[in-house]
């Protein structure tokens, strides 16, 4: 077995450092919990898009200084798409991309719900690409622990209602729950304290 075929994230960067096309290329293995591309090659753990970055514009100016795509797409590791920029220049591209952490869009139900029906047509990286979040929270999504089909909807709460569940203190959470049709938890926080404390 060759050292590239251990490396497959290696293998495809040096695959793809002449790559002339003007769409996003898509990193097709792990990604860590930002988003970002990383692979392992000679004990040490690089961003793909960072490791792309240096091949093609050579070392970072100053240690500081971000690989910054230029497409807004942190999967991305198209050469054409990646250059030095600075902290401050970073940040005002990902402002016109909408990907700072305050603009960066949440899903929708019917995303939750498309995701869910891609499980097994394309992996957890390729959906992830297509709606901008991680691989961890399509698989949280296509195994039901977000994003839940039976989950129950908060319904607003009377100061009536708060007082009730207050009163019902020997009940359990579950029993309490289901007679208002809310969820334990939004019981236990009112009980706390947490929840409603201005009734």
């Amino acid at each position: 077995m060759s050292k590239f075929e251990k490396r497959p994230g290696l293998k495809f960067i040096l695959d793809h450092v002449g790559h002339q096309g003007r769409e996003c290329l898509i990193w097709p293995f792990t990604c860590c919990t930002p988003g970002y591309g990383n692979f392992m090659a000679d004990k040490t753990r690089h961003l793909a898009h960072r490791y792309m970055c240096q091949l093609i514009h050579g070392e970072p100016p100053t240690p500081e200084h971000h690989a910054a795509h230029a497409c807004g797409n942190r999967r991305c590791v198209n050469p054409n798409h990646l250059s030095w920029k600075t902290q401050s220049e970073n940040q005002l591209d990902r402002r016109e991309h909408g990907t700072t952490k305050k603009t960066a869009a949440k899903l929708t139900q019917q995303q939750a719900d498309q995701i869910r029906q891609l499980r097994g047509q394309e992996t957890a990286i390729v959906t992830a690409a297509k709606y901008g979040v991680t691989e961890s929270n399509v698989r949280q999504i296509q195994d039901g622990t977000i994003w839940r089909l039976d989950r129950k909807i908060p319904r607003p709460m009377s100061e009536e209602k708060v007082r009730q569940i207050r009163q019902l203190g020997s009940k359990t959470l579950r029993e309490v729950a289901e007679q208002f049709n809310t969820s334990q938890g939004v019981v236990w926080r009112i009980r706390a304290g947490k929840s409603f404390r201005h009734f």
